[in-house]
């Protein structure tokens, strides 16, 4: 729930997300949003509201980073809370870091129904991705996997929960939830195999190749 804190009192919104101040004197009151409903940032900075006259004549953040999220209708202010960054570890089998694997994100519709929404989105040098996502079903594509590393074939079904992932279903070693419930998506090395056998497919070791590139 979102708390507001005005002349040292603690409001807070009710099921339709608001708050009705009655009888409010003239005077500038300052509005901290003291906690933001679960999965959800707070505001940065402060809200300066100017009543004058019975009437709302102004409300402005006073942080840059609020401007858009801070708007002012008729007596009415409407705050915008955006969702708390989650993250997307791409790792290879030993935990390292692997940058440049390509995903595609799809929102999947809450009815059930198909044509959602899609992201692309791609790992950074530390192999993280940081998205701002609502809660809701999401569904994973691998598109394309960091050079030398197989692509994860199965599609990822996850849903953000409260800000946070919970995985639809266990993919084993391959995907899971770490510590700070960062998703960690794992990629396994490229192999190809050379196999040095007789005319009747019995295998001969100590055969020595080179390989040029």
């Amino acid at each position: 729930m979102l708390c507001l804190n005005l002349t040292g009192k603690e409001y807070t919104t009710d099921e339709n997300g608001r708050i009705e101040l009655v009888g409010v004197k003239d005077d500038l009151y300052y509005i901290y949003e003291e906690k933001a409903p679960e999965g959800y940032k707070p505001l940065e900075g402060s809200i300066g509201m100017y009543v004058s006259y019975g009437e709302m004549v102004r409300a402005d953040p006073y942080n840059y980073k609020d401007y858009d999220l801070v708007k002012a209708g008729e007596n009415e202010i409407y705050v915008t809370n955006k969702p708390n960054k989650i993250v997307i570890n791409k790792v290879d089998e030993e935990g390292n870091p692997l940058s440049g694997a390509i995903f595609r994100l799809y929102y999947v519709p809450k009815d059930g129904s198909s044509g959602g929404e899609s992201l692309q989105v791609i790992s950074d040098e530390n192999g993280k991705i940081e998205l701002e996502l609502e809660d809701n079903y999401y569904t994973i594509y691998e598109e394309e996997a960091p050079e030398g590393y197989a692509k994860l074939e199965e599609l990822i079904s996850v849903e953000v929960r409260n800000g946070k992932w919970v995985l639809s279903e266990d993919y084993g070693d391959a995907v899971r939830i770490g510590e700070n419930n960062e998703l960690y998506i794992v990629n396994e090395p490229n192999k190809i195999v050379i196999n040095k056998v007789d005319e009747e497919g019995n295998p001969l070791p100590g055969a020595v190749f080179r390989i040029h590139r």
